[in-house]
């Protein structure tokens, strides 16, 4: 599987880590692991996002086979995740993969 790694440095007069390339990076690519590390080095606070992908390309579409019920679940984790993303000043693919949240949609709005 291929790697990547983002180091995100925190932007002072924004308030929030500078993720928009690895965000959209992201949501290209089919996230299979992600491992996040904070340090500061020289005085300013850094985050080092490790990437594992698959190259497939997801995007913004929807996983497939999901009947309706699922699809609501599934665009309800994806608003979920973002809101946690922005809160905690993380990109969104460290809270959740897009395939965790459809293996998920899957499994509890079948349940």
């Amino acid at each position: 599987m291929p790697v990547r790694i983002f180091t995100l440095s925190f932007d002072a007069e924004r308030e929030l880590f500078q993720e928009e390339d690895l965000n959209r990076f992201c949501a290209t690519r089919s996230v299979t692991q992600k491992r996040a590390e904070f340090f500061a080095w020289k005085g300013k606070a850094w985050w080092t996002v490790w990437v594992e992908y698959d190259e497939a390309v997801q995007g913004e579409a929807l996983p497939e086979g999901l009947d309706a019920e699922q699809t609501a679940t599934y665009q309800r984790l994806r608003e979920w995740r973002f809101g946690v993303a922005e809160k905690q000043g993380l990109p969104a693919c460290v809270v959740a993969a897009n395939r965790k949240q459809a293996e998920q949609a899957l499994r509890y709005a079948s349940g």
